[in-house]
């Protein structure tokens, strides 16, 4: 008897950590259709940012990306060090690509969204973890501003 209770007791907490995990999966889908959208509606094509990638990756430090007409334009490292990997205008992300890579953690089997932050005013994602079994991977973007 005693044995019966603790198995439903297990299952219980099983599935009530299921149902959390559902939880914030569709809180974060809800959360990224509703930014996204206003981001795409109001068609900011030039803009200037700073972006760090954040978790598991070689790529370290501060960067400034300029975007115009929804192309990258420029990039320079904000740091005082030199950097192991550099972003280049062909590498570095724009926003829509940081939407991508978000979209693609919400969709992802193993993988789950941690953190996920937006701008209000600007719909732009500001933070963003996404993890898996084995790493943490992310950004952080600040300074924004329309051009």
């Amino acid at each position: 008897m005693v044995r019966n209770l603790f198995k439903v007791a297990g299952l219980s907490v099983v599935a009530l950590l299921s149902s959390c995990d559902d939880d914030n999966d569709k809180k974060s889908q809800t959360e990224f259709e509703k930014n996204y959208e206003s981001w795409k509606n109001s068609k900011v094509s030039s803009y200037i940012y700073n972006y760090e990638a954040t978790g598991f990756t070689p790529l370290r430090g501060v960067w400034e990306i300029q975007i115009e007409q929804s192309e990258t334009i420029h990039v320079v490292y904000l740091g005082s060090d030199s950097p192991s990997i550099n972003l280049t205008v062909g590498s570095a992300p724009t926003i829509d690509s940081l939407y991508e890579d978000i979209k693609s953690c919400i969709d992802g089997d193993e993988v789950e969204v941690t953190k996920l932050t937006f701008d209000e005013n600007s719909f732009i994602p500001t933070e963003y973890s996404c993890s898996n079994p084995s790493e943490v991977f992310g950004f952080k973007v600040s300074e924004f501003q329309p051009l």
